[in-house]
Formats: C-alpha cells, structure tokens, sequence
C-alpha cells in the first residue's frame, strides 16, 4: 500500500472515529437529559400540586370564610390572616424552585449554564428546607385555632375549655401526619435532587 493510500485510509478512520465519538456524546447528553427531566419533573408536578395548588386553595377557603364573617374576635381574625400571609410565602416559595427547576433543560443549555442553575436549585433547596422547618411551628399555632372555628365552630380564644379537648386532638394529629409526611418529603426531594445532579455530571464527565 502506498503511502498516500494509507493517509487517505488513516484520514477516513480518524473520521469514523470523530462521528462515533459525537454520536456516542449525543446518545449520553439525550440520556443525561432524559434523567434529569424525569426527575426534576416529578418535584414540578409534587410541587404544583402540593405547594402552589394546596396554597391557593387555603388561602380561598380563608377569604371565603373571612367574607362570611366567620373570625369575628380579633385573636381569631389576627391569626386567620398571619396563616394567609404565611401561605402566601409559602406560595412564593414553591413558585420560585418550580422557576428555578424549569431553568435546566441539558439539550438547550450549556454545560456551564446547567450547572449554575443546578448549584442555585440546591442552594435554594437547603434555604427553603430550613425555611420550611422553622415556619412549620409557628403556621401550626396560627391555623389550628382558623381550623376549629371553621370546621367545629368554637373560638378557643373566648372558650378555652370548651374546646380544649378538640384543640389537643387536632395538635396531636398534626404531629401524627406532620412528622411521617417530612420524613417522605425529604426523602423525596434528596433521591430527585441526586438523580438530577448525577445526569449533570454524566455530561460534565463527556
């Protein structure tokens, strides 16, 4: 074989090679998005559904109730609006990280603009973790008195021991729901997250 013949066959496996690395990268990024997508999907429609969705409809049945004249001592009507203003940041809240979560997209965005908007995700989950740890005590004392004048119709603030007995029944079923629902939402979100960055880092490893 001459040696121009040999270039030439050489030139042509080079570019053999040269698709099937690109081909091969291509099949990787569209698999690292396929995951990514998957999982970052399921807090979107977790999150739409059980932040934005869940908000919107206490804050509805507050106002309604409001309108209806429901709260009428001022302990009642104070705590009847901090859980709205409450539910409001709440609301704020889930929209952000649904905001933030729809940023990546790993087949329109570079590598370097995925794993900004990845790192902010997971800075803006650990903040919103701690937010909702710390807020969940306060938003408790709030709305338990709202939920026994709306659904029991005793004011705990004019009749203590009238409803002393549900007051404690309904704290110690928040706790029972409340402790076991966290317990599955942390695990929830970390096993996503994780999924989410490690289909980044396939990508980052090309």
């Amino acid at each position: 074989m001459e040696l121009e013949e040999m270039k030439q066959t050489w030139q042509e496996l080079s570019g053999e090679l040269e698709k099937q690395k690109k081909l091969t990268n291509e099949i990787i990024l569209k698999m690292a998005h396929e995951k990514s997508k998957n999982s970052l999907g399921k807090m979107v429609l977790f999150e739409t559904i059980g932040g934005l969705g869940m908000c919107m409809a206490l804050l509805v049945g507050l106002l309604l109730n409001m309108l209806n004249g429901s709260f009428q001592t001022t302990p009642l009507a104070v705590c009847a609006l901090l859980s709205g203003a409450l539910f409001i940041f709440s609301g704020y809240i889930s929209w952000d990280f649904i905001a933030k979560m729809k940023k990546i997209n790993l087949l329109e965005n570079s590598i370097e603009e995925s794993q900004q908007n990845f790192i902010a995700l997971k800075k803006a989950s650990v903040f919103y973790k701690k937010v909702g740890v710390w807020s969940s005590l306060p938003t408790m004392l709030f709305f338990i008195p709202v939920v026994l004048k709306v659904f029991i119709g005793k004011d705990i603030f004019t009749d203590f021991a009238a409803a002393k007995e549900e007051l404690f029944s309904v704290i110690g079923l928040s706790i029972l729901i409340a402790v076991p629902m966290v317990y599955f939402l942390f695990r929830f979100y970390s096993k996503n997250m994780k999924a989410a960055g490690e289909a980044i880092e396939q990508i980052d490893e090309q």
